[in-house]
């Protein structure tokens, strides 16, 4: 359906064709809030040449970056994605395993981290990890419900577009261990320097 915009608008005219503007998601030609988008095929009509129509660009996503953390034996997804031709100022984050499983974040600034699927933090300490179980005596077993986020798993940034990349749960190093330290086990994700600028 085309937008008809300032029925009584100067219609700027090219060798008698008509003249599609674009313009950012968000804004608009006549200034002030953005009319409806019209795409530039229904561009013209029988009440031609009366009607200026306005096409908005398309909304697009980044991803700028995505990498594991493991901070103080806590493992974490940092990230960074830039939106533009939209107001959004939040994106929800979604973790695929490959079985399907999922686990959604709502509402989370464009640059930040997220606690790793699984991984549950109480009083500033980290007390369970994904594809561990601890048992009666206080000793670990591997293997739970969340042993598929220790898997490769796919990130879906949402915000209209959406975005995707590809992560895993990284390897232990010798100051960080995102899982419960006991004998053989070793964790499972190295230690990545928070970039200065998120």
């Amino acid at each position: 359906m085309k937008t008809r915009i300032a029925r009584l608008a100067t219609t700027l005219l090219i060798g008698g064709a008509f003249v599609v503007t674009t313009v950012p998601a968000g804004a608009s030609a006549l200034g002030g809030e953005a009319p409806s988008v019209a795409p530039a095929a229904d561009c013209g009509g029988s009440d031609y040449p009366l009607t200026t129509c306005t096409t908005v660009a398309q909304p697009t996503l980044t991803v700028e970056l995505v990498a594991p953390l493991c901070e103080h034996d806590t493992p974490y997804l940092v990230y960074r994605v830039r939106a533009t031709g939209t107001s959004a100022t939040t994106v929800t984050i979604t973790f695929r395993g490959a079985g399907g499983e999922e686990f959604v974040y709502t509402n989370q600034p464009l640059s930040g981290r997220v606690l790793w699927p699984g991984a549950v933090v109480s009083g500033g300490a980290t007390i369970d990890w994904p594809g561990w179980t601890q048992n009666s005596d206080g000793s670990w077993t591997e293997g739970d419900e969340w042993s598929w986020a220790r898997a490769p798993l796919t990130v879906y940034f949402q915000v209209n577009p959406e975005a995707s990349a590809s992560v895993t749960y990284p390897p232990a190093s010798p100051l960080c261990v995102p899982g419960p330290r006991v004998e053989g086990g070793g964790g499972q994700t190295p230690s990545f320097v928070l970039p200065e600028t998120l």
